[in-house]
């Protein structure tokens, strides 16, 4: 009789072990994961399309001749990332807290060149930029990639003398690559108490002790690329030393996509010891339970399709030295960005 009542007690207190209850869900970030990852390839294709945004619809023929550094963005609406940032415990700083209105800038940065062609009144641009290795590797816990690259040629239909504007017509392609790493996004780990159940003599079996499960603080991993193709015309006009402009652009990227990865690699301490992680997958097995493991939170995304730009913006001509300012709207997603471009002209 008396075994029967301590078998009958064990299995009370085995049925007040509740494990699945106890460990994390990781279900709300994924999907806040998954719904930043949308946002970014939505938008890489127009952040690839900065450099070369120069005021002057026409170069001018060879000789003429320009090269300059160019930064440009497009935004991300902040709603994309703000339940990612509640899902990882993290809030804007103060200085930050204008992102909230205007959303989260997707950048892109490149040295950019343009060269007056022969012959017909035409004009070439280049582009490209990237960070070095070393670079890369200085940056420490958060690392930044960027490779960007294109090109386009314009065509003018009217040249910029006396009251005739300059009108050009053009096309282009342009490349962009980049990513971001950030080794511990919440800056803590995550402890789960499993004392209950690795102690119970039905499943863990364990002396009396402490018996935890440790998340280690996640890492975020994510990447985005753009082959994108553009036809535009563009129309600008010299007024003493600044040469405004206006234009439209129909873009096409065929390919827009995102991809990351969320990872938090889980341990078994005993008493704050390394222990022996087979010992908690059997306990768990034995009470009915998935076993913990390491976390990998994936999200892929894909968002090729057009972009109608209306862009503008003026330049400011001191001597040989350029400073350009442009800033575009797309039609038909709403989304926006801008350029600045600080180039020597010829």
């Amino acid at each position: 009789m008396n075994r029967w009542i301590l078998a009958a007690c064990l299995l009370l207190l085995a049925a007040a072990v509740l494990p699945a209850q106890t460990l994390p869900d990781f279900a709300p970030l994924e999907a806040a994961f998954q719904e930043f990852s949308d946002a970014v390839a939505g938008t890489v294709g127009s952040s690839a399309m900065s450099g070369l945004s120069w005021s002057p619809a026409y170069l001018g023929q060879f000789p003429h001749f320009g090269i300059g550094l160019s930064a440009g963005a497009a935004v991300i609406p902040y709603e994309a990332i703000a339940p990612l940032l509640a899902e990882i415990g993290e809030t804007l700083p103060t200085g930050l807290a204008f992102v909230e209105t205007f959303g989260i800038p997707l950048p892109s940065a490149v040295i950019d060149t343009r060269i007056g062609g022969f012959g017909i009144p035409f004009d070439m641009g280049l582009k490209f930029g990237f960070i070095p290795e070393a670079a890369k590797a200085a940056m420490g816990d958060v690392r930044v990639d960027h490779l960007a690259a294109g090109g386009d040629v314009r065509f003018a239909i009217l040249q910029d003398k006396g009251w005739v504007p300059g009108l050009s017509i053009g096309a282009g392609y342009s490349y962009l690559k980049g990513g971001i790493h950030i080794a511990g996004v919440t800056g803590e780990d995550t402890t789960v108490d499993i004392t209950d159940l690795m102690t119970n003599p039905l499943y863990g079996g364990k002396p009396p002790g402490v018996y935890e499960l440790v998340y280690s603080d996640p890492d975020l991993d994510l990447t985005w690329e753009s082959h994108t193709v553009e036809a535009k015309v563009q129309l600008s006009k010299t007024l003493l030393i600044f040469t405004p402009h206006v234009g439209f652009g129909a873009a096409y990227s065929f390919i827009s996509s995102a991809d990351g990865l969320i990872e938090s690699l889980v341990s078994y301490l005993e008493d704050g010891s390394p222990g022996n992680m087979d010992d908690v997958e059997a306990a768990f097995i034995a009470y009915g339970e998935t076993p913990p493991a390491d976390v990998a939170i994936l999200a892929n995304s894909s968002a090729p399709g057009w972009a109608l730009r209306v862009f503008g913006g003026t330049s400011v001509n001191l001597w040989v030295l350029r400073v350009d300012l442009d800033a575009y709207y797309n039609v038909l997603t709403g989304a926006y960005g801008g350029n600045v471009n600080l180039r020597v002209e010829l």
